[in-house]
């Protein structure tokens, strides 16, 4: 049998963000910003709840960035910050930010809750 290290840490897994926590963003043409730039106006802004900030390249990785992904730590930052708009724009250091809830390109799954049971999905009353 194992003994547990009594001075050992909690475990705490990493969170898992789903598209609820991101939005989508574009710059300006010759006009982008940074991850730090991007995360510190939303921190500063909108309460310290980013998570992460991804600044993307066009394929190959030649020229300027024009649009990226910020990644909340909770679901209510990014309504928060759209208020119910489609899109919102901010000036962030000077330079212009559009912004729009994230949507995936990946493809959903579609089995449904039945075919997740080994026996076809039988149970009666939700058992």
């Amino acid at each position: 049998m194992y003994e547990l290290y009594a001075k050992a840490r909690d475990f705490k897994p990493d969170p898992v963000y789903t598209d609820q926590h991101c939005l989508y963003f574009t710059f300006s043409n010759g006009l982008p910003l940074t991850e730090t730039q991007i995360k510190n106006f939303f921190n500063r802004d909108y309460s310290p709840y980013v998570a992460d900030v991804f600044v993307f390249r066009r394929k190959g990785g030649r020229g300027q960035p024009l649009f990226g992904k910020v990644v909340f730590k909770n679901t209510d930052s990014p309504d928060k910050i759209m208020q119910n708009r489609g899109k919102a724009f901010f000036y962030v250091e000077g330079r212009p930010l559009w912004c729009r809830r994230w949507v995936s390109k990946k493809k959903e799954t579609t089995a449904s809750a039945s075919d997740s049971l080994r026996d076809g999905g039988s149970h009666h009353g939700g058992d």
